[in-house]
């Protein structure tokens, strides 16, 4: 048995914009993956010896310390979507983050993200082969935020969610953020 250890990346922009406009635009290009910023620091509780699978974008890869070993998986990145085209600035700006993770749902269960559920699926079959072949007892993944709910999703309901994908509604709660930077699940393979 195996401990794997998931968690959300550092914190990477001083972009916590207190201008709205700013902000918006900022966190739309992110969504594209049209700006890469960098980590604001490094992770702060990364083990010595641990096995370490992560994005390979920069608020990831540069926010890792190189003690561990070390593999870049571009399964890991944010899943892509277009913030613009779900989400009005008024919507954003009158509800924030609430705005994002509940039009995300709703794309994510009626399949019109970018990036198609069978997709998604597939690249999280593929890591949780990946995790299972790999001889480490210890392994951290470091992703972004939607990718781990939905790889979170997908481990909970033993893959349920693959063909019921209202059950995200159980993961990605409106009024809650989706993980802390730095935080997120942990689970024994």
């Amino acid at each position: 048995m195996k401990k794997i250890y998931f968690r959300k990346t550092t914190e990477y922009y001083s972009g916590r914009d207190k201008n709205p406009i700013k902000r918006f635009k900022f966190l739309s290009k992110l969504t594209l993956q049209k700006v890469n910023p960098k980590p604001l620091h490094k992770f702060k509780n990364i083990k010595k010896d641990i096995l370490i699978i992560s994005s390979p974008l920069k608020r990831v890869s540069l926010s890792l310390v190189k003690k561990s070993d070390y593999i870049i998986d571009d399964n890991l990145k944010e899943i892509l979507f277009n913030l613009e085209e779900f989400c009005s600035f008024e919507e954003f700006k009158r509800e924030g983050s609430v705005a994002v993770r509940k039009n995300f749902k709703k794309l994510f269960i009626s399949d019109k993200l970018p990036e198609s559920r069978k997709d998604i699926f597939r690249d999280i079959k593929k890591l949780i082969n990946k995790l299972k072949s790999l001889k480490n007892k210890e392994i951290m993944v470091i992703s972004h935020s939607f990718r781990l709910k939905l790889i979170e999703a997908y481990v909970k309901t033993n893959g349920k969610i693959e063909k019921n994908p209202k059950l995200i509604n159980k993961f990605i709660k409106n009024n809650e953020r989706t993980y802390h930077f730095e935080e997120g699940f942990d689970i024994v393979l």
